[in-house]
This record gives structure tokens, C-alpha cells and sequence, in this order.
């Protein structure tokens, strides 16, 4: 083959790529019948709420002991009617007792350290 052949198959050969090339991005040919269509929507802010559920336990990051000084039983608890003078619970006698006598014995202390003038 002659020089001038050559070349001339050569450049037939480059633009039938670039013609191939340039027709398959503008969809001339090769399209793909699967591919499925998109759905554009404007972007707005939305409340995203999960829920979840499931088993287990539930650890506290501090575990507090609540206890009282005096052990006894509360009779009533009249939280619904509570005025400024009325009281605000109840105990039995026998925790009363006790609430007297230590209440006596604190003060007692406080009499005896306490000089007199």
C-alpha cells in the first residue's frame, strides 16, 4: 500500500471514532433501555422522628439510696386539700413517739452544752 492510503484510512478511521465517541454522549445511538427515570424535587427541611424498640436493661449513670432518719407509718397524705396552715401528712403514734423523743433529745443537748445566764 502507498503512504497516501495509509493515511487516509487513518484519518477516515479517527473521525468515525470521534463520530462514534461524540454520537454515544449525545445519545445518537447505544441507549440503554433500562435505564429508569429520576425524580427532582426541591429540598425542604423535614422532622425526622425514629422509634425504636427493645429489651434490656436500663442502667442509671448515678444510683442514689434514698432512706429516712425515722422509720414509721404514714397514716395520711392530704397533698389534694393542702392549705398554708394545714399539715402535710400523718404518722402514727408510735413514730410520733419516737419524733418527740429525739426531737428532745436534740434540744436536751443543745440546753446542757449551752451556758446559762
Amino acid at each position: 500500500m502507498k503512504k497516501k492510503t495509509l493515511i487516509i484510512i487513518g484519518v477516515i478511521a479517527v473521525l468515525l471514532i470521534a463520530v462514534l465517541v461524540g454520537g454515544k454522549k449525545a445519545g445518537w445511538f447505544g441507549g440503554n433501555p433500562n435505564i429508569k427515570q429520576v425524580e427532582v424535587t426541591k429540598i425542604e427541611p423535614l422532622q425526622i422522628v425514629e422509634t425504636v424498640a427493645a429489651t434490656g436493661k436500663i442502667q442509671p449513670e448515678t444510683e442514689v439510696k434514698i432512706s429516712s432518719e425515722v422509720s414509721g407509718e404514714i397514716i395520711e397524705l392530704p397533698i389534694a386539700e393542702l392549705k398554708k396552715t394545714s399539715p402535710v401528712l400523718s404518722l402514727s403514734f408510735i413514730t410520733m413517739v419516737y419524733v418527740i423523743s429525739l426531737v428532745y433529745e436534740f434540744i436536751k443537748g443543745i440546753v446542757s452544752i449551752a451556758p446559762l445566764a
